[in-house]
């Protein structure tokens, strides 16, 4: 289950892609398999982040055992979970592909390039 909160337009989600939200009722709208339907948000599950997201995500796995792309964001695996460097700061574990839209927007300014199929 995810929190409304932790959502924004564009997330990707076990049902689909996030086109609306309502949080005054913790209503979503979301886009799959060719529909547009909502449901509350307790009915979200948020899709686990693995390495093959990373590499549809045009990240590369580099000596050191890190992951990176032409931003200044790296992750490091530390089991289930991918520490967010930045600038050469740890900033934040995050283990959903949910989280790691929310953060590489809000540290590069733009979308994620997600390239979505099975992961």
């Amino acid at each position: 289950m995810i929190n409304i909160n932790e959502l924004r337009i564009g997330n990707l989600v076990d049902l689909g892609k996030i086109e609306q939200l309502d949080n005054s009722i913790d209503e979503v709208y979301y886009s799959g398999d060719g529909f547009y339907q909502s449901t509350y948000c307790c009915n979200i599950n948020p899709i686990q982040l693995t390495d093959k997201w990373l590499l549809k995500s045009n990240f590369e796995f580099e000596l050191g055992g890190c992951w990176q792309n032409w931003t200044r964001i790296n992750l490091k695996k530390i089991g289930d979970c991918y520490l967010v460097c930045f600038d050469g700061s740890v900033l934040i574990g995050i283990n959903y592909v949910h989280q790691f839209q929310n953060i590489y927007f809000a540290l590069v300014g733009s979308e994620l390039p997600l390239l979505q199929a099975d992961a």
